[in-house]
């Protein structure tokens, strides 16, 4: 396995030198970047930004190895009911695809669909549960070629938004999609509130996992504010470390975690220390 952070762990204001800086001090060789329009390597930004990014990632000897779309973030899903915001949501997703293969990394991260989340989802924009599956479906069938064609994994994130919410229901998205290509960002702690993250693991399997999101997640109170720092909350990252290794998975773990308001490279070195513990306590 190998190891990384997620953009989220990091302050946005800070320079992508500091956070490759702080990625390498800690022993970890990956980063999952987020694209925006107007950022250092925006899906339309500024050309020369992109390629500093690119030459930043050489020089540090840290590896792009995921992108997704941070910009206008809730706009355009593949299952949303306006037409339009679904092709905009394709169109997207092909131009992440074209930025992760400029950028060497292997995949790029996204939401198949989204029936609803009562903090963000007006009442009239809740997609019924079975026409969100077709339409997510039916983009994924649309984008798989393309993927295919760029040697770039599309990792469908598990994801508080009532779709997809068992590990046996992902597994047959996945399968019924039949692409090399379309495959699942595990994240961990995503799946506290519906289950137990190792038996998704078990279930999806190494072929069916690209990439696996390492963050804590606490049943009580619930809710977002139960994210805690790695192994301060209810995961049982013992059992995830021990089917990970049953399946062989041999991809990037990233940690996905908050910032702290001040002092943000010790909740790296935290976070990272942590994550020794949890792959490397019983390798000794």
């Amino acid at each position: 396995m190998k190891f990384g952070f997620n953009f989220s762990s990091f302050h946005p204001s800070t320079p992508l030198q500091e956070v490759f800086q702080q990625i390498r001090d800690v022993g970890f060789t990956g980063y999952e970047a987020a694209l925006t329009d107007e950022g250092i390597v925006g899906l339309s930004g500024n050309e020369s930004d992109f390629q500093n990014a690119k030459e930043l990632s050489r020089a540090y000897g840290i590896e792009i190895c995921s992108v997704l779309y941070a910009g206008s973030r809730y706009r355009g899903k593949l299952s949303d009911n306006d037409p339009i915001k679904r092709q905009y949501a394709f169109d997207t997703l092909r131009r992440l695809i074209d930025r992760a293969a400029e950028l060497g990394a292997k995949s790029v991260l996204t939401f198949a669909g989204v029936v609803g989340r009562e903090d963000i989802t007006p009442a009239e924009e809740i997609v019924p549960y079975e026409t969100a599956y077709q339409r997510a479906m039916d983009g994924m069938l649309r984008i798989k070629e393309y993927a295919e064609q760029a040697g770039i994994s599309i990792a469908v994130e598990n994801w508080w938004v009532k779709f997809l919410l068992s590990p046996l229901e992902f597994r047959d998205f996945l399968d019924k999609v039949n692409s090399p290509c379309v495959q699942a960002c595990l994240d961990v702690g995503n799946a506290i509130p519906f289950g137990y993250p190792e038996d998704w693991i078990r279930i999806l399997g190494k072929q069916r996992i690209a990439t696996v999101h390492i963050k804590d997640y606490r049943y009580y109170p619930g809710g977002r504010n139960s994210y805690v720092d790695l192994l301060s909350g209810d995961v049982n990252f013992p059992a995830v470390e021990q089917a990970l290794r049953e399946i062989g998975f041999d991809g990037y773990c990233l940690a996905e975690t908050t910032p702290y308001k001040y002092y943000n490279e010790q909740q790296i070195k935290n976070t990272a220390a942590s994550m020794k513990t949890i792959f490397f306590q019983n390798q000794k």
